[in-house]
């Protein structure tokens, strides 16, 4: 905010207020954890997804030959190997294998075999071929419950078919360790296959079928009799099953010389010595290495256990097609909040019941009721699916309606294993996609391409228009750049009314296009697919893959044709990363600031949020500020914005960090490349270290991978994190798995959002020539340093913005003069480094703050005059700091940082880092008389939620940076509690008891976040009225209020009074808080005031308009103040309506009217509308009674209409979401103000006051022109 300083330096007019008033200062507050994000941007809008699984009997296969319909390869008896791959080839269901271990019930739900665990049939243990097989390079892990804890390690001397207790495959059980050899496991033997020497297998006397051995067909083989080596090679005459002794963890590739990282894993141990090579039928030179995970073959125990214990895990919990799923949902779903999803089998389609994602109930009844329960049952409706997929969507009857929310994203999924059944599926959605063009049209009706268009953007959309989403239409956001030209590319999502976006996830499978025509199956938007003159619902070929990729394309979504079980897990990620981060904005929601003003000045930040919530940005624009003395209204004309003036030059920024030492000096240095000596790692865990890091130990996730063996990941380098972070842009981009990418920036300026935005105008004077000192006034000479100052500096512009900085802009050209990380924002500026992901659900980045609280500047005299300033973090840390800005350079020097990392003790023995807490409130920087003489002290609150949880006063020495220390507390408040805002005042002369203004603060008003208002006594450093609280805030219920806006006071009498409201919108609880809050007026005469039976009450009536009328009651003699709760009370009878209204911002009187802005979080954040944000209101109450006043302003001249007689507020439009905190004012003349600070000469005659929020019109008000003070109270 600006330095309080009105345009012409003009302090303490008595005429302007009504009242005398001293120097206040505010902060803000609340209760629980500090929200990391502006509550306004979000709305926790649970998309909604709904998965259609795939249950047909494929769904138990156990191999998925690479680029083969099905998985399925038939054996060719002629030709001695294996090729047919037509439904005829496979008819019989028996001469095709899509199974590997015949242990009991292991083809129930389809009749097919398993082949010989022989080496000739090594191709099916061989991962690349079938990618069904255990991958050594692939970690397997076991599934991951609804708590997030991974289920148990497979045992390997148990290792089950299937992890579910109560499943058949349960009770299936493998000692991984032995050759199994078990009766009635039976392989099938086909026509023309070898049963190769040295087998083992089991023989009897009865014939299943013939051997032939020496061209002699009379060697009978089947599985019961006993176990028998086979001498000599023998061919199978017919089919049969054979008992097969063999070593299960057994797998084959194409080298005997595996490149770590490659074919084995990085250190797998493996000895080359015990690799066996192999004759193998349908692979090149006919040659397989065999590898068997036994003890023996590898180089340590731990080697062979890891590798063991992964083929078990692979084993038990990912081994067919079926346990993949499984495990793909639960492991996708994992970490996953705020979705709602429901699950419905493609062969039991009945209605979903939507699971929160967010409680534990809710995930545990989609693990188990949904992932667990599923079993095969039946064939391949996808077409139905499909259908009932949308219908769900628009179901508004039963229980758990999907759709609740009229911006609600909603995604529908496809899994499905297998090819659509021919002949099947829902008719009536006709060719919805006729008209579209490409490569949305085709000429064919009742597609799965047709019933997914319907669903898009046809009839079945909206989604819902009963009850209230009749009139909510269009509400759904859309990526506003991209679709402002979406003729350009027409694979984006531009449906604003509801409607579900479709994906499909398939085995393995390939169309007569897809999979086959490169540049379609890339990018069908620039080479649009022929579509097939072949109705797909006639076949069962490659058409109807083409059909279900083609429904991916007309419902915006993506197809997904996995090859491998690890690859199930990262397709679903994918997919639901497409629901977007449900923590990040809904739209790009900006917040408007404050215009703030000094001098002709005025400096207005907003910022936004794009890209699924990772480039949160901000900016800043200055404009000046003109007076039109013949329309006697104010004028702003842009004169730069301090973002542009980042971009090229990361170079030669000046940017200093501090690194915490345990005391109140930390180390400072130039933040280069060259103060990160470590490794790039090092630096990474430097920059990841603190508690609001979310970033610690995810290094790895920044990799991108070498294009070209070896593959070795690229990582960023110290360097270039530490350049990235000054403003370079080299690696800017979103992840794409192959370049080494960091976070995209739309502006190289952080989002400022809570931080104050400062102008510190040249010659400011702050009321230090009025210290009287050893019966002098100004004693230390402050007026020659004002007019030094006036003469030698320029206007500066300081905010911390959430780039992890404090920033300090030249007033008069917006280039950025320095910047300072403060201790507290160094820890978490590793989060600034993660790209937008689109293979991730959750973003890796997530806004944090950083230098986000107030910011003060104020001269001192320590020796000299200087000028400094004084910031806190606010929630981006617990830290205070002081820089000496005397000089404007690039580089100054930092007078002290307090923080959680100062082990040195405060006044009581406490120790800093224990006392301080996230400090909201505004800090004053005031001279304050002590037992040595006159120091300058910095005074604030302790801040919420430290270590200690008791409020405070801190007093620091601006020198030293010592800490005073002052606790208040009650009995009654068990509960951490912080203090914040505060007001301090000058009522005593020096130290003695005697009344009187010598400009020395002695007096502070401070509120805690349990709705106490305490005095302070600084003469000995007390607290005043006998330690108890001057007010506590309660509603009408007797609950207490939490204080979080600003303070004001002002003279009464021999009294002063205090001006305060309640609520809280910075903690992560407050944005669905709709209790009562008050504005409250209390007269402190010296004894505490009991509550609120000792207040005159007045009532808002009604609103009109915009305009919100209130009484207008004059209270008694004995009233010690007044109170208005925020809400409507048409009847003035104490039954007051509360909306949540609330006060947050920083109150103003002028011309003895109590100006201040209140916020209202909208209640429906999260409901059907989907509104963000809320409403602002201005209000003008008389000082004394807080009766109407704003009546007594003219809106936009001074000539201007006056609002409705009666007036107390008015809604105010901030083209933002935020909540608006500060209004500012500037004094006019009917001439441009041109008297320089310490000059003697009064302003002209004619003056007014333009009071400025943000949102509303110029308030203007007549006051007496001169001046009856030059005393500087801010």
């Amino acid at each position: 905010m600006a330095s309080r300083t009105p345009l012409i330096s003009i302090a303490l007019v008595l005429a302007l207020t009504g009242l005398a008033r001293w120097a206040p200062s505010v902060a803000d507050q609340g209760v629980g954890e500090l929200a990391q994000a502006p509550m306004n941007a979000q709305a926790t809008i649970k998309p909604a997804l709904i998965m259609a699984v795939d249950d047909s009997n494929s769904m138990m296969f156990e191999v998925m030959l690479a680029g083969i319909r099905d998985g399925e390869s038939a054996w060719i008896p002629a030709s001695r190997a294996f090729g047919g791959t037509t439904a005829a080839a496979c008819a019989s269901n028996n001469n095709c294998y899509l199974f590997l271990f015949p242990h009991s019930g292991y083809n129930a739900a389809f009749p097919a075999g398993a082949p010989p665990p022989f080496d000739s049939m090594g191709l099916f243990r061989w991962p690349a071929f079938n990618r069904e097989y255990f991958n050594p390079t692939v970690r397997y892990d076991p599934w991951i419950g609804s708590d997030g804890v991974r289920w148990a390690n497979a045992t390997i001397t148990d290792t089950r078919a299937d992890p579910r207790a109560g499943n058949t495959g349960n009770a299936v059980s493998y000692n991984l360790e032995v050759n199994r050899q078990v009766a009635g496991e039976g392989f099938l033997m086909l026509n023309n296959m070898t049963v190769p020497a040295g087998a083992v297998v089991r023989t009897a006397p009865n014939t299943q079928c013939i051997a032939v051995r020496d061209g002699t067909p009379n060697f009978a083989v089947n599985t019961g009799g006993t176990w028998q080596n086979v001498t000599k090679d023998f061919r199978i005459v017919g089919e049969c099953m054979l008992g097969v002794s063999y070593y299960v963890p057994t797998f084959y590739l194409m080298t005997a010389t595996p490149v770590a990282g490659v074919d084995l894993p990085v250190g797998y141990g493996y000895l080359p010595a015990k690799v066996t090579a192999v004759t193998a039928l349908n692979v090149p030179n006919n040659t397989l290495y065999r590898y068997e995970i036994r003890s023996a073959n590898f180089s340590t125990t731990a080697q062979y256990t890891a590798a063991m214990q992964n083929f078990a895990n692979w084993f038990q919990y990912r081994r067919n097609r079926l346990l993949s799923t499984i495990g793909a949902m639960r492991d996708s779903m994992d970490g996953i909040r705020d979705l709602r999803v429901g699950y419905f089998t493609i062969n039991g389609r009945n209605d979903v019941t939507m699971h929160d994602t967010s409680t534990t109930a809710g995930r545990l009844a989609l693990y188990t009721d949904n992932f667990n329960a599923l079993v095969p049952n039946g064939g391949t409706p996808n077409r139905d699916a499909v259908a009932y997929l949308g219908e769900q969507f628009r179901r508004v009857g039963g229980s758990e309606v999907p759709v609740i929310s009229a911006c609600q994203k909603n995604i529908g999924v496809l899994f499905t294993d297998g090819y659509t059944n021919a002949n099947t599926g829902p008719i009536g959605y006709g060719n919805t996609d006729g008209a579209l063009g490409a490569p949305f049209a085709d000429i064919h009706a009742d597609t799965i391409a047709d019933i997914a268009t319907a669903y898009y953007s046809g009839n079945g959309t909206p989604l819902r228009t009963d009850g209230a989403f009749a009139t909510l239409q269009g509400r759904v956001p859309v990526a506003d750049e991209a679709c402002a030209n979406a003729a350009a590319n027409p694979s984006v999502d531009c449906q604003r009314n509801l409607h579900m976006n479709f994906y499909g996830i398939t085995l393995g499978a390939v169309g007569k296009i897809y999979g086959q025509n490169a540049d379609s199956t890339r990018d069908p938007y620039t080479f649009p697919p022929p579509w097939s003159a072949v109705h797909p619902r006639t076949v069962d070929t490659g058409e109807v893959i083409d059909e279900l990729w083609h429904a991916t394309i007309n419902g915006r979504g993506r197809m997904f044709n996995v090859s491998s079980p690890d690859q199930i897990t990262q397709a679903m990620r994918e997919v639901l990363s497409s629901v977007g981060n449900a923590a990040s904005p809904s739209a790009n929601i900006g917040s408007t600031g404050t215009r703030l003003g000094s001098g002709s000045l005025s400096v207005q930040p907003n910022y936004a949020a794009t890209n699924n919530g990772t480039d949160w940005y901000g900016r800043l624009i200055a404009s000046t500020v003109g007076f039109d003395t013949t329309t006697k209204s104010a004028t702003l004309t842009e004169k730069w914005r301090a973002e542009t003036q980042l971009v090229g030059r990361s170079g030669s920024r000046a940017i200093r960090f501090a690194r915490a030492n345990g005391t109140v000096k930390p180390k400072v240095e130039a933040f280069l490349p060259a103060a990160f000596t470590g490794t790039g790692l090092e630096t990474y865990n430097e920059l990841c270290a603190d508690a609001l890091s979310p970033c610690k130990g995810l290094y790895d996730q920044l990799r991108a991978p070498a294009t070209a063996l070896p593959l070795l990941a690229t990582y960023p380098s110290s360097a270039q994190m530490i350049q990235y972070l000054r403003g370079d842009r080299t690696l800017e981009g979103d992840a794409d798995r192959t370049n080494l990418r960091l976070r995209r920036r739309t502006t190289l300026l952080g989002d400022i959002v809570n931080s104050d935005v400062v102008i510190s105008a040249r010659g400011d004077d702050y009321g230090h020539g009025n210290l009287y000192t050893n019966g002098k006034y100004d004693e230390l000479n402050y007026a020659a340093y004002l007019k030094s100052k006036y003469a030698t500096q320029t206007s500066m512009v300081y905010a911390g913005a959430n780039d992890g900085m404090l920033h300090a802009f030249n007033g008069d050209t917006g280039s950025e003069t320095f910047a300072y990380i403060p201790t507290t924002s160094l820890g978490h500026m590793g989060n600034l480094l993660f790209p937008f992901d689109r293979s991730r659900t959750a973003q890796l980045h997530q806004h944090r703050y950083y230098v986000d609280g107030p910011v003060v500047v104020s001269d001192v005299y320590d020796g000299s005059w200087k000028t400094a300033l004084v910031a806190s973090s606010g929630a981006g840390g617990k830290n205070v700091f002081a820089l000496d800005v005397t000089a404007q350079s690039s580089s100054p020097a930092v007078m002290w940082e307090l923080s959680d990392k100062v082990t040195a003790n405060d006044s009581t023995g406490v120790p800093i880092q224990n006392r301080l807490g996230y400090v909201l409130g505004r800090p004053v920087v005031v001279p304050v008389a002590d037992a040595s003489g006159v120091k300058w002290k910095a005074i604030l609150g302790n801040g919420y939620n430290s270590t200690r949880g008791k409020a405070a006063l801190l007093v620091v020495d601006m020198s030293t940076g010592a800490v005073t220390s002052i606790e208040a507390s009650e009995a009654e408040v068990t509960a951490s509690n912080g203090l914040g805002n505060l007001v301090a005042i000058d009522q005593w002369q020096g130290r003695s008891k005697n009344r009187g203004r010598d400009g020395l603060v002695d007096t502070v008003y401070a509120a805690d976040q349990h709705g106490s208002v305490w005095k302070f006594d600084l003469r000995d450093y007390s607290l005043a009225l006998g330690g108890k609280p001057l007010y506590t805030a309660r509603d009408r219920a007797n609950k207490r209020q939490p204080i979080i806006g600003g303070l004001e006071v002002s003279a009464a009498g021999s009294g002063a009074m205090v001006f305060f409201g309640t609520g809280s919108y910075s903690f992560t609880a407050d944005a669905t808080d709709t209790s009562m809050q008050t504005v409250y007026g209390i007269l402190d005469s010296g004894v505490a005031v009991s509550g609120r039976g000792a207040l005159q009450q007045q009532f808002i009536r009604s609103e009109t308009g915009g305009m919100r009328s209130a009484s207008r009651t004059i209270g008694g003699l004995n009233t010690r103040g007044w109170y208005l709760d925020l809400g409507l009370d048409a009847n003035g009878d104490g039954t007051t309506v509360a909306r949540g209204e609330r006060f947050l911002g920083y109150p103003r009187l002028q011309n003895g009217i109590l100006f201040f802005l209140t916020y209202t979080p909208n209640t429906d954040i999260g409901g059907v509308g989907c509104a963000l944000g809320g409403d602002n209101y201005l209000y003008g109450l008389d000082a004394l009674s807080g009766a109407a006043r704003l009546q007594d302003t003219r809106m936009q001249s001074i000539d201007g209409t006056a609002p409705p007689e009666g007036t107390a507020a008015m809604k105010t439009d901030t083209g933002g979401s935020g909540a608006a905190k500060e209004l500012a004012t500037f004094l006019t003349s009917n001439s441009d103000p041109a008297v320089a600070p310490g000059d003697d000469k009064p302003p002209p005659t004619q003056c007014s006051v333009i009071l400025q929020a943000p949102g509303a019109p110029s308030l203007y008000m007549l006051r007496p022109c001169g001046r009856l003070s030059w005393r500087q109270i801010r």
